[in-house]
């Protein structure tokens, strides 16, 4: 009987992996690849934002702030941009549309290709236009004098402007300086 149960003891030892060098090795080379893996994609992430510099001015409008990565979450990276002048601000986000989570948080700039929107009310308008050979969704919302801007860049970034500038104009104006060429 004892025999017996060293030999069930031994066999469910085995099962596990405890005293099996080559498995515990696997294990070890797995976990070394897959942070590898982890540590490549967050390289070329930083590599995509180091190319890309949010200019210091644009007009009139000065850099107030920029972060890179504002989530600091993995496989979600973005840029968020802050100009100002006086009173008028515009916060410009840039997200990767690279990985998995960059793809879900995009889903409605991918979806402004496909869409055909021309909406007005007293509350404000929306519509679907082409600025520059983009696809564009814009709107504005009278109750907060806000100007929305949403486009994909490259067919991978998703690029959002929200502004109180006085006029369309002038936010498509920061839009076209922003140097977005520079994003890989």
């Amino acid at each position: 009987m004892r025999i017996l149960l060293v030999i069930v003891l031994f066999i469910t030892l085995q099962a596990c992996g405890f005293g099996n060098k080559e498995s515990a090795n696997q294990d070890k080379t797995s976990e070394t690849t897959e942070s590898a893996n982890t540590e490549t994609i967050k390289e070329v992430a930083r590599d995509i934002w180091m190319n890309w510099q949010a200019p210091s001015s644009v007009g009139e409008f000065e850099l107030d702030a920029l972060v890179i990565d504002p989530y600091k979450n993995a496989d979600l990276y973005s840029a968020l941009a802050v100009y100002k002048k006086g009173e008028t601000v515009f916060r410009v986000q840039i997200v990767d549309g690279s990985t998995e989570k960059g793809k879900s948080e995009i889903r409605d700039h991918f979806k402004i290709a496909t869409q055909n929107i021309n909406n007005e009310s007293d509350y404000g308008y929306e519509k679907i236009m082409e600025h520059n050979g983009i696809k564009t969704k814009e709107e504005f919302l009278k109750v907060t004098g806000d100007y929305m801007v949403k486009f994909l860049y490259k067919e991978k970034y998703g690029v959002s402007i929200k502004s109180n500038a006085e006029s369309i104009e002038t936010v498509w104006n920061l839009v076209d300086q922003l140097q977005l060429e520079a994003l890989n």
